[in-house]
């Protein structure tokens, strides 16, 4: 009776555990190939930021053509993470 309990339980947590170490894997693979590759960044001009209070709406330019980005959470988080960056923010 308790062997089918703990085979659940087992399943369970072997789950969570594969989930989260694909996460992981993922991020991490992410990162890598920029760092690895700087060639894929672009220089990103930061044309007006309007704030609709839970997202905030970019309109930069990537290399050459406009690009319109809603990136969710508050305006100082935004200013904050950019100015980390090096990236010069002008809002409205």
């Amino acid at each position: 009776m308790a062997l089918p309990a703990i085979g659940v339980w087992v399943s369970i947590v072997l789950y969570l555990v594969g989930f989260f170490a694909i996460l992981f894997w993922w991020d991490h693979r992410n990162l890598s190939t920029l760092a690895n590759n700087p060639a894929y960044v672009l220089p990103l001009e930061i044309l007006s930021i309007d704030s609709f209070g839970t997202f905030q709406e970019i309109r930069a330019r990537a290399d050459g053509p406009e690009v319109w980005v809603a990136v969710s959470g508050p305006l100082r988080r935004l200013e904050a993470a950019l100015t980390l960056a090096g990236v010069p923010v002008i809002t409205k």
